[in-house]
């Protein structure tokens, strides 16, 4: 969706790391979080006014992805979106 409003972008973040490799262990210990944080940051210091339910719906995204990444059998027995709606509504 973001990439979307910035032509080129995309390709641009493709060449750039081109060839570079990173372990499914360093993403998730380094990579990923840091991600998530820059990403938080960004969006709690912007001068918008709807910064809580955009860093809602990031949590609720994040939560979604790892659920993704989780074998059926070893995922938690309770729905992260629901509790979302639930908690935030």
């Amino acid at each position: 969706q973001v990439l979307d409003e910035v032509p080129g972008a995309e390709a641009w973040a493709r060449s750039f790391s081109s060839g570079s490799q990173m372990s499914p262990r360093t993403f998730r210990k380094q990579a990923a979080p840091r991600i998530v944080n820059v990403a938080v940051d960004g969006i709690a210091l912007a001068c918008a006014p709807d910064v809580e339910p955009r860093l809602v719906a990031l949590l609720a995204a994040t939560i979604a992805d790892c659920q993704a990444l989780i074998p059926a059998e070893d995922a938690p027995t309770h729905s992260a979106a629901a509790w979302m709606a639930a908690r935030f509504g």
